[in-house]
């Protein structure tokens, strides 16, 4: 199994806090405008991806989200596919880093 962990912090309203992942996550919160791209990504993520969790962390700005695969080569395929994409979350910034195998 290989694991991404992927950091979301809300770029156009840092100083706002959220009451859970889905408000946070939210198409006016994070700037979502294209339902088109969007359910590209939602299909992207289904056909390649394991299981997700998302967490909204203590201080309530910033989300976690753990994305998990059953191969190193399904997680490359999702990102390679992932970049091909129009971006969805214009108001969020993302740090990604790879974890356990």
């Amino acid at each position: 199994m290989v694991s991404i962990k992927l950091m979301y912090k809300n770029i156009a309203n840092p100083d706002k806090t959220y009451e859970d992942v889905s408000e946070f996550f939210s198409n006016s919160n994070a700037g979502v405008d294209d339902l088109e791209a969007l359910e590209a990504h939602i299909a992207n993520d289904q056909k390649y991806q394991y299981s997700k969790e998302a967490t909204l962390l203590d201080d309530k700005k910033t989300v976690i989200m753990t994305r998990d695969f059953e191969t190193e080569e399904l997680s490359n395929v999702w990102l390679e596919e992932r970049a091909k994409l129009p971006a969805i979350d214009k108001n969020l910034s993302e740090e990604r880093m790879i974890i356990g195998n």
